[in-house]
């Protein structure tokens, strides 16, 4: 499976619909739409490495991750968001078809939050 790393000379620097860590993080590169892709691959404040790779534990993580990232893009503010304007863990259970944690939801919100929710 290919897989981009993604590491920012500044934390939370915004590209691609995503924050980006100073600490750098896998992705599966299919989780990137290709207009998304160009941009972070020009983006100067980003090193980016794209590689082929087994699944591991670690890799399953940030799948795991990118896939709950990808569920919130899909969900209705409206209905599928608190009244404290953050998505709603079981709508994104229902997505994905499996459990996540609040803790989970949390950390793929920060990464994920386009910039006028933050």
């Amino acid at each position: 499976m290919e897989k981009i790393r993604i590491t920012s000379n500044q934390e939370g620097f915004r590209r691609g619909g995503v924050a980006h860590s100073t600490k750098g993080k896998v992705w599966p590169l299919e989780f990137f739409k290709k207009k998304e892709l160009e941009q972070i691959k020009k983006e100067s404040k980003l090193a980016v490495e794209i590689f082929e790779e087994d699944d591991d534990a670690a890799n399953e993580d940030a799948d795991r991750l990118g896939a709950i990232v990808a569920a919130i893009k899909q969900l209705d503010p409206k209905k599928d968001y608190t009244s404290s304007n953050i998505p709603k863990v079981d709508a994104i259970q229902e997505i994905l078809g499996y459990d996540i944690t609040a803790e989970e939801r949390n950390e793929a919100w920060k990464l994920g939050t386009p910039p006028d929710k933050e």
